[in-house]
């Protein structure tokens, strides 16, 4: 029996769905943030991967800050863009995300 890549495609997507509870939390998030806005979304980064693609330092200790500048080495394929600038011209050009201390502040 062959099935057609439209239904499949409707499954996937159904299936994506959140259950009812989660729905409704989001909702009521939702709502309240449109009534008692304005609000500030901020989305926080702090997996490695980040760190070691983008560049830059989390910020959250030498030893962290020398894991992340390790795997760089070995692994310099993983660093995205701008492979010729610093940390700090990084930082500075705006490029890096907010680190642990940034955040906190």
């Amino acid at each position: 029996m062959k099935v057609s890549s439209d239904l499949v495609f409707q499954v996937a997507f159904n299936a994506l769905r959140f259950a009812q509870p989660v729905q409704e939390l989001g909702d009521r998030i939702a709502e309240r943030m449109k009534s008692k806005g304005p609000y500030l979304a901020l989305h926080l980064r702090m997996e490695k991967d980040v760190w070691v693609r983008t560049g830059c330092l989390p910020g959250l200790s030498e030893e962290l800050d020398e894991i992340v500048n390790n795997e760089r080495i070995e692994r310099p394929e993983l660093l995205t863009a701008r492979s010729n600038m610093t940390y700090h011209e990084r930082k500075m050009a705006g490029l890096c995300p907010l680190n642990a201390v940034e955040v906190t502040r």
